[in-house]
């Protein structure tokens, strides 16, 4: 197996892992991944997912800024992440600019959209 399908398969683990709300073991297969590929920009979208999980916000800001530098294939995603940690840091401007940006790239984001129109409403200003 080449380091590039065992770093993909690593990250794959990682999000079975993930979804299954093992986020111990899914945060080790995502280290593993990012050790053998660390140009993989949505291993950092998804690590970051878990960080929120495991309630560690800033370590999901560095790896969701970093995927987002780095061009992620699902950028709505990465700011509405953002936003949901920026949110849990008490930083509800950073979270509503987030959620704007992410409901801007994905139209029919109804999450991202409905926390959007909060923000605008004041509920979280």
């Amino acid at each position: 197996m080449t380091s590039d399908d065992r770093a993909a398969t690593f990250i794959n683990r990682g999000i079975l892992r993930e979804r299954l709300a093992d986020f111990v073991d899914a945060l080790e297969d995502y280290n593993a991944g990012l050790a053998l590929r660390p140009d993989l920009a949505d291993a950092y979208i998804d690590r970051g997912a878990v960080f929120i999980k495991m309630s560690r916000y800033a370590d999901a800001i560095a790896d969701l800024n970093r995927g987002i530098t780095m061009g992620t294939q699902s950028p709505h995603i990465a700011y509405y992440d953002r936003g949901v940690a920026r949110e849990r840091t008490g930083d509800p401007k950073g979270a509503c600019a987030d959620y704007r940006q992410a409901a801007t790239l994905q139209p029919n984001f109804t999450l991202a959209k409905d926390l959007f129109a909060i923000c605008r409403a004041g509920g979280k200003q």
